[in-house]
């Protein structure tokens, strides 16, 4: 349920601040994890988990709504020319390190590659990661509606 808590997190977190832009959930492992979610802007889900939810009888309340969000208590957070505080939120955020693991587990080394392929891969990862989180102003509706 990690990753349905990081769903609700995002859409609250850029609903209440205005971002323009469209959440969606993906990676389902059960219907649970799809209906803690109703609500939000898109999920992609299996044919066999449509089937089952298509097979169920029971109710699918709303749970993530955007004019919810703008009233919760969510301070706006920016990491931009602070990569320290960025790299220390993100190694708090269990969701983040546990992508990160994902990639770098499934990610092979080109044939012929070095070594420390494995290190480099890690590497590359976090400089992306941070150079997007770190260097970058999010585009936000310029007023909400």
């Amino acid at each position: 349920m990690v990753g349905v808590k990081s769903v609700q997190h995002i859409f609250n977190y850029y609903k209440k601040h205005g971002y323009n832009t469209v959440v969606m959930g993906a990676s389902f492992r059960n219907i649970g994890e799809i209906t803690e979610l109703a609500g939000c802007d898109y999920l992609t889900i299996s044919p066999d988990l449509l089937e089952e939810l298509l097979n169920s009888t029971a109710s699918v309340p709303q749970k993530l709504n955007a004019k919810d969000a703008i009233n919760l208590k969510i301070e706006m957070r920016s990491f931009i020319n602070d990569e320290s505080l960025f790299r220390f939120e993100f190694n708090e955020d269990q969701m983040a390190v546990e992508d990160q693991s994902y990639v770098f587990d499934n990610t092979k080394p080109a044939v012929g590659s070095p070594v420390n392929a494995d290190a480099s891969r890690v590497a590359l990862t976090e400089q992306l990661i941070c150079h997007i989180f770190c260097t970058a102003e999010p585009r936000r509706k310029r007023s909400r509606v």
